[in-house]
């Protein structure tokens, strides 16, 4: 905490302009749409394999524009590109409640599928260009401690938007005089949920137009022979490759609590909007306490082992969900799941900017967004036809299982410094100290 309240102390105001826009995403997003979406397609008459099309669309739409989403940040700069998203994101949960007001039938559905993939479109210019910015705007000192803040402040925000969004539909439900199955609450909450986003464009535009250090090379340093060259070319591939491949898994674990987590406690469980809301609610509230003891953790056992053993703990929480079916066990599982994305989320970030030289940054930042896209994606879209023949307990074994191919494939490749970790190219300044103790 001592080394948290000095960092807080040496931060650019761009930084906590960055961070005060992500608590409206985490309070919006992560809090209303997060607990009420999938229960609002519910109400308007759409089944399991609808809702895995809508979640796996948006995360797909995020994986197909993450590496487009860098180029618009290297052409247009970093802060433009994310004002966009944020604006594209405010879009598309603004008007999911006012395309679903069509008839029922293609034409709606293919509305609010659009709607989710401009969210898509909208997340992946945030996040691909949020944390090469960062970088840019902090020190290598003090960067750990706001990639833990921009990990930690979103769900914590998300928190006070669970609990506020799982008791509003009873209350105007009654208030309007509709029961609890009426769809009409839903889309109202989920409209001001998309209100709530319209001023993050606006912060981030208070912000400076940063970019990237320029390539520098050391006069004093040996030309590298082609042979060399390709060789690190070669180097820097497989380290973004196993980068993308790891998140790629972790992120389909992930997907499957995520993407049907109210799902299943509304119809396998009988939880009410309340409770769902409740649980959601804490499961945000310890992960941004957890995000906050990411640089210690990582201080101390290095970042490699870090991020191995939160990977295996959440695919431990997977069997959990999977084999214990009770209210109760599914709600610390998913907090699990959720804490432990929270530290793993905050070290690998740094480690992806961290790894390679900075002119590579934009490229690593949409390469492993990417991944994650196309995880969380496959699982969402194909969780919702695995339910009918898997039930939810085979669709969280089989996460769990993913998630653990994950942690081990990064410790394989991983447990010995690789990248910029390994070796600190002569015309490139030093990123960070060795990956095993830093």
């Amino acid at each position: 905490m001592t080394n948290l309240r000095s960092a807080l102390h040496q931060f650019h105001g761009d930084v906590y302009r960055y961070l005060g826009a992500s608590t409206l995403v985490g309070f919006s997003y992560f809090g209303f749409v997060a607990v009420l979406l999938n229960l609002y397609l519910l109400r308007l008459g759409y089944g399991t394999d609808f809702i895995g099309l809508v979640n796996g669309s948006t995360a797909l739409a995020f994986a197909a524009s993450s590496l487009p989403a860098g180029a618009i940040g290297s052409r247009f700069g970093m802060r433009r590109a994310v004002m966009g998203g944020m604006g594209f994101l405010a879009a598309g949960v603004m008007l999911v409640p006012v395309v679903a007001l069509l008839p029922a039938g293609g034409t709606r559905d293919v509305a609010i599928i659009t709607m989710r993939v401009l969210s898509g479109i909208g997340f992946s210019l945030y996040m691909v260009n949020a944390y090469p910015y960062l970088v840019v705007a902090t020190d290598a000192r003090d960067r750990p401690y706001a990639f833990a803040l921009l990990a930690a402040i979103p769900p914590v925000a998300g928190f006070a938007g669970s609990i506020v969004s799982g008791a509003l539909p009873g209350w105007i439900a009654g208030g309007m005089g509709l029961d609890s199955a009426d769809p009409l609450p839903f889309g109202l909450i989920l409209f001001v949920a998309g209100a709530i986003l319209l001023p993050t464009p606006w912060i981030v535009a208070r912000t400076r137009d940063l970019e990237p250090p320029k390539r520098r090379r050391n006069g004093n340093a040996r030309r590298r022979t082609a042979r060399e060259v390709r060789s690190a070319h070669g180097a820097l591939f497989l380290v973004i490759f196993f980068l993308g491949i790891t998140a790629l898994l972790r992120m389909a674990g992930e997907s499957a609590a995520r993407s049907f987590f109210n799902v299943y406690l509304e119809l396998d469980l009988g939880a009410s909007t309340s409770r769902i809301g409740l649980l959601l609610a804490f499961g945000q509230l310890v992960a941004g306490p957890a995000a906050l003891c990411a640089p210690a953790l990582a201080n101390r056992h290095g970042k490699m082992p870090v991020i191995v053993v939160t990977t295996a703990t959440t695919a431990a929480s997977l069997v959990v969900m999977a084999l214990v079916p009770h209210w109760v066990a599914a709600g610390i599982g998913f907090t699990l799941v959720v804490g432990m994305r929270s530290v793993t989320q905050s070290v690998t970030s740094v480690v992806h900017m961290e790894i390679v030289p900075a002119s590579r940054r934009g490229i690593t930042s949409g390469v492993v967004s990417m991944s994650m896209g196309l995880g969380f994606s496959s699982m969402a879209l194909g969780g919702g036809y695995l339910i009918p023949a898997l039930g939810f307990p085979g669709l969280y074994l089989l996460a769990a299982l993913l998630t653990a191919l994950s942690a081990l494939i990064f410790w394989q490749y991983f447990r010995v410094p690789q990248g910029e970790y390994r070796l600190a190219t002569a015309d490139e300044p030093a990123a960070a100290a060795p990956m095993q103790r830093s």
